[in-house]
Order: C-alpha cells, then structure tokens, then sequence
C-alpha cells in the first residue's frame, strides 16, 4: 500500500494525473452546466443556481465514490446525459400541469 502511493506521487506519474484531473473536471463541469440549463428551463429558471448547485454536487460526491473505488484505473466517473433529458422531459410535464403553482411548488 505505502510503495503503491509512493509510486503514484512520483512526478512523471503525478503531473499526468493531475493534468488528466483538471481537463476532466472542466469537461465535466461544463457538461453539468448544460444538463441544469436543460432541466431548470421554462418556469424553473429561477431556481437555475439552485439546480447548478446541485448537479455540481451530486457530480463530486458521484466522482469522490466512485473514483477511489473503481478497480478500472484511468477510469473518469462523470455525470450521464440519458438521465438528465429524461428528467427535464419529466420536469417540462410536471410544470405543464401546474400553471398556477406559486414558484416554491414549482420547484
């Protein structure tokens, strides 16, 4: 165990990681940005930094759980976009249907 992490904090293998970690996390990022912009849309867009906060939450404890423990190395764990269309497709409805809620309801 002590020789592995010694063997990963090596600079030659360090600096690709975290080079590969930083490119990672602005993909991943942007990506989350667009899926809240997709979901928090219409009636919801209020509740927009609300919804980025959110996603870029659940995106960092998805990556901090599932990083660790993946027995795949050099495997990124990132936030999926099937989900995300379903889910605004399900907000979009659920909004349809309430026209009259108050914006708390809404959300």
């Amino acid at each position: 165990m002590l020789a592995s992490l010694r063997r990963n904090l090596q600079p030659k293998v360090l600096l690709p990681s975290l080079t590969s970690g930083v490119v990672f996390g602005i993909r991943n990022t942007v990506v989350v940005l667009a899926y809240a912009l997709m979901i928090f849309s219409g009636d919801l867009v209020k509740a927009l930094p609300f919804g980025i906060t959110v996603l870029l939450l659940g995106g960092c404890i998805h990556a901090l759980v599932t990083a660790p423990g993946s027995s795949l190395s050099g495997r990124e764990p990132g936030v999926q976009d099937s989900p995300s269309v379903i889910m605004a497709v399900v907000a979009a409805a659920i909004l349809a249907a309430m026209p009259q809620a108050s914006p708390d309801a809404k959300l």
